[in-house]
């Protein structure tokens, strides 16, 4: 049944990748209902900017989802140009090393600067200029794409190669909701229509995770993330791994879970640890990252203790790390005498 499913989504994952999940099976549920709330939300849009008593009145609500992603990514992009400014007259007038407090703008005043900038910029860009591309990362999988493929009739119908053991009882609720996904890269759902649509017009970008088709499994042969592994990484998650961090992606870097030199880590996508600046280096003071059978990434304490999220099921205890429980328990006793 589907509340077992779900349920044993909301014990095994975060508030935040759960929310994820959930959304997922709401699409896949009801195809039909999700294009029809698209539908509606797009032609009940609406924006009002407007002087309110000596200040700036604005409220816009309404749209699709992939417009939503594309002008929060438009937004953060502008936030994040106007804080590269500050940072950068920190630096001219008080030295690299200057703490945040002597920034010339609190957030909420480059927020309202970054909206002023882009609302300057469209009047000021020549005609036919072109954005960037792609502004927008549409993540979508493999047995997804192909049942929207045959729903449009561009493809065989996927269930064909599928033995009459894989297709008793095939329901929504036998679908991995982990590896079900069309969602962009910052956790936003879409319909897999609009990664159709995107393939079909040409904008669409393929990322191959561990295939020859790009080269991104890059083992011992390189011992830093670039290029296309940095990139195709970055697409495994939307935030910072570590427990509690809400830094996205963007704007974390990429390390490897088991190390280079300590344990002889290698430069893949199943090794790839994505976390902010600060929890990167947490990995100096003990603690570690492990990649569980289902994707999800779980953080241990330097006792060998795993980090979940309150209500969350902890992940099985390996042998291994029931010693290491053991000999800093005792490491522990010894030091009290």
């Amino acid at each position: 049944m589907s509340i077992g499913v779900l349920l044993n989504l909301v014990e095994q994952l975060s508030f935040e990748d759960a929310q994820v999940c959930l959304k997922r099976w709401e699409t896949l549920a009801d195809l039909d209902g999700a294009h029809k709330t698209r539908e509606m939300s797009k032609a009940a849009r609406t924006a009002t900017v407007t002087e309110l008593d000596g200040a700036l009145f604005l409220k816009a609500t309404g749209g699709t989802a992939e417009d939503a992603a594309e002008i929060v990514a438009i937004f953060d992009a502008a936030v994040e140009a106007e804080f590269q400014t500050d940072v950068t007259e920190r630096g001219r007038l008080h030295g690299s090393d200057a703490p945040a407090s002597l920034l010339a703008r609190s957030d909420a005043q480059r927020r309202f600067d970054a909206m002023q900038t882009i609302f300057r910029r469209s009047v000021s860009v020549p005609d036919g200029a072109k954005p960037p591309k792609p502004l927008v990362n549409i993540l979508i999988d493999q047995r997804s794409f192909e049942d929207t493929l045959y729903a449009h009739g561009y493809s065989p119908n996927p269930e064909d190669d599928l033995t009459d053991d894989d297709l008793s009882d095939v329901e929504v609720s036998d679908v991995d909701l982990a590896q079900r996904r069309c969602e962009t890269s910052t956790g936003i759902a879409v319909l897999p229509d609009v990664a159709l649509k995107a393939a079909l017009i040409g904008h669409v970008r393929r990322v191959v995770i561990d295939s020859a088709g790009v080269v991104i499994n890059m083992g011992r042969k390189q011992r830093l993330f670039t290029g296309s592994a940095r990139e195709a990484a970055k697409l495994l998650t939307h935030r910072c791994r570590f427990v509690g961090c809400d830094v996205p992606a963007t704007y974390a870097e990429v390390d490897h879970l088991d190390e280079w030199e300590r344990d002889n880590g290698t430069t893949d996508q199943n090794n790839a640890a994505i976390n902010c600046k600060t929890h990167n280096r947490a990995k100096h003071r003990g603690f570690r990252a492990e990649r569980q059978p289902n994707g999800q990434i779980v953080f241990y304490k330097p006792d060998g203790t795993p980090m979940t999220p309150i209500g969350r099921r902890p992940p099985p205890e390996t042998n291994d790390q029931h010693i290491t429980r053991l000999d800093h328990r005792y490491a522990l006793r010894k030091a009290a005498g």
